[in-house]
């Protein structure tokens, strides 16, 4: 049977088993440092020099203090990614080491460190800052087909990118990669357009789908009204000045197509135009943000650029685009539906 978001794999780990599957996994390398406190209790060590508070599931850690020497080595971890409260960076769950003696697998496991891959629903993001988080919940049944612990709490990714503005509340799969201490997403796909209201009410089980209370009591018919019955009192209604809510506007400019006029400016960064009908938008960025838009023109045959900001000071003909962001994804283009069977009358 097939079913469409069975193309929504990751590049590395397993396709998933449903199309709302939540998963946050990703593969790194290097040195594993237990504490003095407990051997599950430590610091993994990248081979890029980046420190990580880590914890080790009991079954690696058995395997690992069986052979010590390994300690001492660079491996391949499979890991958890977790952003933790009031803390920066990243915090690891080690739950498997990988390893083959295959060349080629051994060459894929190289190609692929630092990839991570996250499944879940979008509950915030911040276009300027070019964040967004990602809420990762415990799935109801594994691989396996049995029951996953409902008690295993859930918790939010914090994510180095941005999505269309209809994001927050959909069930969204990001390719990300590490940079530093960081997640940045490099890829994405709606999976489904998850109601994040639904998903919190459902988790909670307290309430019904419409997400509206019960009815014990039937209402009084129409036209019959008791004696002595109370009057709903009237509303007064608020005269005073209003206090509006503080908030801040973010702009969302869509391309398809590669700048014509790409202007170098101060410290090599990259000025263009949009025109978006009635405004022209002057847009600003960094070389290694504008290299986004190289690369979709010569590896997509078609895509699709959101640059994400605020408005900035207005020009002679639109505003400029303040502190933007460009996110860029690749548009697949729809396959052809099959032409219908002739219709062949039957002989009378």
């Amino acid at each position: 049977m097939f079913f469409p978001w069975m193309f929504l794999m990751s590049r590395f780990f397993q396709s998933p088993d449903y199309a709302a599957q939540y998963r946050a996994i990703g593969l790194v390398r290097g040195q594993y440092l237990p504490s003095l406190e407990a051997f599950e209790k430590g610091v993994l060590l990248t081979d890029d020099g980046e420190e990580f508070a880590a914890v080790m599931f009991d079954r690696l850690a058995q395997q690992l203090q069986k052979h010590p020497e390994r300690i001492n080595t660079q491996l391949f971890w499979s890991v958890w990614p977790k952003t933790l409260q009031d803390e920066q960076g990243l915090f690891l769950e080690l739950n498997a080491l990988r390893s083959s003696r295959d060349e080629q697998q051994q060459t894929r496991l190289t190609r692929n460190i630092n990839y991570f891959s996250i499944r879940g629903v979008v509950v915030a993001q911040d276009a300027g800052a070019g964040k967004l988080i990602i809420r990762i919940e415990r799935n109801r049944t594994t691989r396996s087909g049995k029951k996953q612990d409902e008690h295993l709490e859930q918790f939010n990714l914090e994510i180095s990118g941005f999505l269309p503005g209809e994001a927050v509340g959909q069930f969204w799969d990001l390719d990300c990669c590490r940079d530093g201490q960081n997640l940045v997403m490099e890829d994405a796909h709606l999976v489904e357009a998850v109601p994040l209201r639904l998903e919190t009410s459902i988790k909670a089980g307290t309430q019904r789908r419409d997400d509206s209370p019960k009815r014990t009591k039937t209402a009084p018919k129409p036209g019959t009204k008791k004696a002595n019955a109370p009057q709903p009192a009237k509303t007064a209604q608020f005269t005073g000045d209003i206090m509006p809510t503080p908030g801040k506007m973010e702009l969302s400019v869509k391309i398809s197509e590669f700048p014509a006029d790409i202007r170098t400016v101060e410290n090599g960064w990259k000025q263009f135009d949009v025109d978006t009908g009635d405004q022209l938008v002057t847009i600003t960025v960094k070389p290694k943000v504008f290299k986004k838009l190289e690369q979709a023109q010569e590896n997509y045959p078609q895509w699709v650029a959101a640059i994400a900001g605020q408005m900035g000071e207005k020009t002679d003909q639109g505003f400029v685009l303040k502190e933007p962001n460009i996110q860029v994804f690749e548009r697949k283009p729809k396959e052809p539906k099959e032409a219908a069977p002739p219709v062949v009358n039957a002989p009378v």
